[in-house]
């Protein structure tokens, strides 16, 4: 292994193929870590998969990749001649039924059929068989800004955000495929854990940030979980209840990143 350049996910393949596939987060020395982010010095490493005795930080992960999936999924599904502006995701709340992301239309009123969304709920489904790995990149405020410079919502979020990172001048961004945005993550180690991705409801906000805003729901499944199809109607059905997350404006980027001691886990899970 080579330090600054080989990763939780390289050294998981080293093991055997299936811990590489199946690896959710690592943990190392004890703080959470994405499967895809290089490893800087010696450390105690392990495993976290959906299977796990306490499963919270790989559902949150989990839930938060979806919010991720869901801006790129929004900023595709329209044509180009339409208005879209991705606000924000608040930090992952599984209690709450449902993944999210704020995003200014332009539109006075949106009330998409169920065809309609089961229709665009089809653009992120297909990143399954992508296997896009999600990729973390720390970068400077002015990189951020340049990078991010035609979304005003995201521009007026940067600095806020840069002044709680541990330089008080970077900003944390992913990648996943051709889709980029700001979080702190960590996110799950590929869109190939994702086996179910549904949009549910569509909902407007009330906001002072803009008279446009909706915020979009849905529901989501990993690969290594297997529910009945009646089941998941359930959970598609309590979804689509208007998420009671913060509401964009509230705070610059509610999306924070959690560590946790390694405890109970094993080495390799």
């Amino acid at each position: 292994m080579n330090k600054g350049i080989s990763t939780p996910y390289n050294c998981a393949m080293h093991m055997t193929e299936h811990i590489g596939n199946q690896a959710v987060l690592a943990l190392v020395n004890g703080k959470l870590w994405d499967m895809h982010r290089p490893l800087m010095e010696d450390c105690q490493l392990s495993f976290l998969h959906f299977r796990d005795e306490d499963p919270r930080m790989v559902n949150k992960a989990f839930w938060r990749s979806c919010s991720f999936i869901l801006g790129g999924v929004l900023e595709t599904a329209f044509k180009e001649e339409f208005y879209v502006q991705l606000c924000s995701f608040p930090k992952p709340d599984v209690r709450s039924g449902s993944f999210v992301y704020d995003v200014d239309l332009d539109m006075s009123d949106w009330s998409p059929s169920s065809v309609e969304l089961r229709c665009i709920s089809q653009i992120g489904s297909r990143l399954k068989e992508k296997d896009c790995k999600f990729e973390r990149l720390d970068m400077t405020i002015e990189k951020a800004e340049e990078m991010f410079m035609d979304n005003k919502y995201k521009l007026q979020q940067i600095p806020s955000i840069a002044s709680k990172s541990e330089s008080s001048n970077h900003v944390t961004v992913y990648r996943a495929g051709e889709h980029i945005d700001i979080s702190r993550g960590p996110m799950i180690s590929t869109t190939a854990l994702l086996n179910r991705f549904d949009i549910s409801a569509v909902h407007r906000l009330d906001t002072s940030l803009s008279n446009t805003m909706f915020r979009v729901q849905g529901i989501g499944m990993p690969t290594q979980l297997q529910l009945h199809y009646w089941t998941y109607e359930q959970l598609v059905n309590k979804s689509k209840k208007l998420n009671p997350a913060l509401m964009p404006g509230t705070e610059p980027q509610t999306d924070t990143l959690e560590s946790t001691e390694p405890s109970k886990q094993q080495a390799v899970n």
